[in-house]
């Protein structure tokens, strides 16, 4: 899991996006600043990385 982080944050810096990142945090961390079921979250997680979401 931890080389997805790596890789999404990354992903992230290429594309000069800074903050929080939201979905990354709500899929990969126990306290991230927006909660949301597992299933919900991991689809924020591949909408980030297919770019349609920005955070």
């Amino acid at each position: 899991m931890m080389i997805d982080i790596v890789r999404t944050v990354k992903l992230a810096l290429d594309r000069e996006i800074s903050g929080p990142l939201i979905s990354l945090s709500a899929w990969a961390f126990k306290n991230p600043p927006v909660h949301a079921p597992p299933d919900v979250a991991y689809q924020w997680l591949v909408e980030f990385i297919e770019g349609k979401r920005t955070r």
